[in-house]
């Protein structure tokens, strides 16, 4: 019914001609949310106050970073404008669509981009802890975020406006978001895992000195203690990821999760605590997981792998020289009289017989000969590319703050960590599957490399 509706109101709109509103509307020019600085990037979504200072405490106290503000009126209607863009994609017979899209993107690209790029230099570390200027995300810029990856998903999803240069362009902006929204969920994760164990034990009556605390976690290596000390390090971590920015949001961040105990604890430990569960702490995290999901889904749409595999009908291939294309170590499919279709690694290729030795992929140990007619498509071996460096996880909160600015494989497994506390099926599923692709690849590269064998046991937890 919804999708009827939203046909029939498009259908209106392109009668009226409205529609064009969308790519050339002197209001989206004037407000808000279209900013022009860089500085006044976390009020996206937000009219400054007047007062136009902080009202709240350092960064290196646990508390909200409160940057005074309101609600922005306008910025919901920049968001159902990209809605209806959204919508527009997903008609694939309106007349025009690929015309409209085109010039939405020509006017409002850079107002797009600016906001992902933004997102994706929020790195809290040692060097800024006390900058009030750093970068920080806000909730309104999250769900902006996340309606821009959306619209982003659908767009690489045409095949008329999917082009390798607009690819790279979306790409260049969401990878390094991956990098942040990880890094914020894994340090929110980390820290709840790290308070969870502490207090299991302390209920437990158990002596610190008779339990092997690593098997949990690497930051119980030298004791209890540590651990808990670990615990509130991620906790002042995670909370310099983001601020509050309007009264409400500010009184969120210091009520629990209930709504109605404020964080009035003089104890470190019990108020980092409250703070990770507050209301407006939560808020954030289910923010930062649907963005983060919608950004490694678009990921694994554009990933090169995606197109890496070649099929081909029986007539097309006879018109293709087999010997030339297929090479050792390609992966391969082919016609299997017991199993209809397979697939395996070639080992070797006799252009004499024209046959070739393939390894089984379902068993590595077997090995068969096929004929160059059984062949039903081949591996791209050009599309062998990784998007993702390798990298483990950082297992410490000092780790995690002098990270390489580069996103990693081990990022997914900080995004890993927290869906785990979590229960967050989607995050999960799009952070395994692109875990599995990129390693898959940097396996054929580096089959023997450390960070490859620590990365897939840091990973086998997960995976169940």
């Amino acid at each position: 019914q919804k999708a009827t509706e939203s046909s029939s109101i498009i259908n209106l709109l392109q009668r009226d001609a409205m529609l064009r509103l969308f790519t050339a509307n002197s209001l989206m020019e004037k407000i808000s949310f279209n900013l022009r600085s860089e500085a006044d990037a976390p009020y996206r979504g937000y009219v400054k106050s007047s007062e136009g200072k902080d009202r709240g405490i350092e960064r290196h106290e646990i508390s909200a970073v409160f940057m005074t503000g309101n609600e922005d009126p306008a910025h919901p209607l920049w968001l159902t404008t990209i809605r209806i863009v959204v919508s527009l994609l997903r008609i694939k017979d309106f007349p025009s669509t690929v015309e409209l899209v085109s010039a939405f993107m020509k006017h409002y690209g850079k107002t797009l981009f600016s906001c992902l790029h933004y997102c994706g230099q929020v790195i809290p570390t040692r060097s800024n802890l006390h900058n009030k200027s750093a970068s920080v995300l806000t909730h309104n810029l999250l769900v902006e975020c996340n309606e821009i990856l959306v619209l982003a998903y659908e767009l690489l999803g045409s095949k008329e406006l999917r082009r390798q240069e607009t690819i790279d362009e979306w790409c260049a902006v969401v990878v390094p978001l991956v990098r942040t929204l990880s890094s914020f969920l894994g340090a929110v994760g980390t820290s709840r895992q790290l308070f969870r164990l502490v207090r299991d034990y302390e209920l437990a009556n158990q002596d610190a000195d008779e339990v092997n605390f690593s098997n949990e976690h690497s930051a119980f290596d030298s004791g209890l203690q540590n651990g808990r000390f670990e615990g509130i390090r991620y906790a002042h971590l995670a909370r310099r990821f983001y601020a509050a920015v309007t009264a409400e949001e500010y009184e969120e961040s210091s009520k629990g999760d209930d709504g109605t105990a404020p964080i009035t604890s003089t104890d470190l430990e019990r108020k980092c605590q409250t703070m990770i569960e507050s209301v407006f702490n939560r808020k954030m995290e289910r923010a930062s997981a649907t963005c983060l999901t919608n950004a490694i889904n678009l990921i694994l749409q554009v990933h090169p792998s995606s197109e890496a595999f070649l099929m081909l009908s029986p007539r097309e291939l006879k018109h293709i020289d087999h010997l030339t294309l297929v090479q050792r170590d390609m992966i391969i499919a082919y016609y299997n009289d017991q199993m209809g279709m397979a697939y395996g690694k070639v080992q070797h290729v006799d252009t004499i017989r024209k046959t070739l030795k393939v390894t089984l992929a379902s068993d590595d140990k077997s090995e068969c000969t096929i004929k160059m007619d059984q062949l039903a498509g081949w591996e791209d071996t050009s599309k062998r590319k990784c998007i993702l460096r390798i990298r483990s996880a950082p297992d410490r909160s000092n780790d995690l703050e002098d990270s390489s600015p580069d996103t990693s494989v081990g990022h997914l497994i900080l995004a890993l960590r927290w869906s785990k506390e979590s229960g967050d099926t989607p995050l999960t599923d799009a952070a395994l599957a692109l875990f599995k692709t990129e390693m898959s690849l940097q396996t054929l590269f580096l089959p023997e490399d450390a960070e490859i064998i620590n990365l897939n046991k840091q990973a086998s937890q997960f995976d169940s």
